[in-house]
């Protein structure tokens, strides 16, 4: 039995309750924090929850907002610090949406990451409720700027915070296994998962109608390797063109497809091969598309992920993932008949991977069907949501 399902199991049927969410980024801000803050936020509202989302004004005016399906919004003003650090404005406790955020009556406050002010001052808010609030990580490792002098001067800040957070004892939980054992090097016990998760028949209906074999000129029954996140080189861009150069030789009609943005795209233009396609930052429906056309999904990420929805986009899409062994992989991959998690994230290990997986079609597209109904069954909002009652509730 894994950890998650235990974590799932404790719920009971709680009736009606009240859930306040804090969140510092928000949509429409786009990231992976906001995507899972709004997905756990719309499986409770399902459940017939109230639910409250406290968040920074960064990409919206402040206020509250009250969605057709009950979410509320409360937006404090707040500035955004070179899109990397919501800060709340000087005063903002006098703003109509903390007043209202703080005038509730709680039964559970969840709060996303540590390292933001606003998680602070959610925290505070639970206490002053009487209520022992939920922190979830959604890291596995110490964040780097790429810059040595920054990345001091932010961990002696992300510590600091880190330490004013956990004075006021709340209950810690990760969006991984991985994510939950990292606590532990913080110095504080892990009480559960409450897992990144996808709505995979709605990811799925949503593809655009794209067809990426066409636009990009590869044959139908050529195989297509895709990759899609950040362009950066902790995400393991670089790994995933050096995988297309090694085959290139070996699979002669395999081609290899890049979704996304990020500062090694102009280095990526000027080296990559013939076989390896650049198509950008990728709506979400075109993310979808494009994963339902591949038949392998590469991720050689060495980033301290928590659970990336990048890999549970691809199992919904039934594409065969070859992963590094990056925290979330063994979520989504439990072993062998979904998939591939590689603790060596070398390209030639990756490229062997992907070999085989290229050369037993029959067996790869089983493992991706295998993997697709593991995150189909556990790793749902529905499930998020009954482990976050359990957790905020116990």
């Amino acid at each position: 039995m894994r950890s998650n399902e235990r974590t799932f199991r404790c719920v009971v049927d709680t009736g009606s309750k009240t859930i306040g969410i804090v969140s510092s980024y928000y949509l429409p801000h786009l990231g992976g924090v906001e995507q899972y803050t709004d997905g756990l936020a719309t499986a409770l509202a399902a459940q017939g929850h109230r639910v409250i989302v406290l968040t920074c004004a960064v990409t919206a005016e402040p206020g509250i907002e009250r969605r057709e399906d009950g979410v509320e919004i409360c937006r404090i003003p707040a500035q955004n610090m070179k899109d990397r650090l919501p800060l709340p404005k000087s005063g903002f406790k006098s703003s109509g949406a903390w007043r209202y955020a703080a005038s509730v009556s709680y039964d559970g406050i969840i709060v996303n990451t540590r390292l933001y002010p606003l998680s602070l001052h959610g925290v505070q808010l639970a206490c002053e409720k009487g209520i022992t609030p939920v922190v979830i990580e959604h890291g596995s490792g110490e964040l780097s700027v790429g810059n040595a002098v920054v990345d001091v001067a932010f961990h002696r800040y992300e510590h600091r915070l880190f330490k004013r957070i956990a004075a006021h004892g709340p209950r810690w939980c990760g969006v991984s296994q991985k994510a939950a054992e990292w606590l532990s090097d913080l110095g504080v016990k892990a009480e559960g998962v409450i897992p990144n998760a996808i709505g995979a028949e709605a990811f799925r209906s949503q593809a655009s109608g794209r067809d990426f074999r066409s636009e990009l000129g590869i044959a139908e029954n050529a195989p297509l390797v895709a990759f899609t996140g950040r362009l950066i080189r902790e995400k393991g861009v670089w790994t995933f063109a050096e995988v297309a150069a090694f085959l290139k030789g070996r699979t002669s009609d395999a081609h290899f497809v890049i979704a996304g943005e990020g500062p090694e795209r102009a280095r990526l233009e000027g080296e990559i091969g013939a076989n390896v396609h650049l198509v950008g930052r990728l709506e979400r429906s075109d993310v979808s598309a494009l994963l339902q056309q591949a038949d392998v999904f590469c991720f050689p990420s060495m980033y301290p992920e928590g659970l990336p929805t990048s890999l549970l986009e691809a199992a919904v899409s039934r594409a065969y993932i070859i992963s590094s062994d990056v925290a979330g992989a063994c979520d989504v991959i439990p072993d062998e008949s979904c998939g591939t998690v590689l603790a060596d994230a070398s390209a030639e290990r990756f490229a062997h991977a992907v070999q085989v997986a290229l050369d037993s079609p029959e067996e790869a597209r089983q493992a991706a069907k295998n993997c697709c109904a593991h995150v189909e069954q556990h790793l749902s909002w529905e499930a998020s949501a009954a482990a976050a009652l359990g957790i905020c509730l116990r």
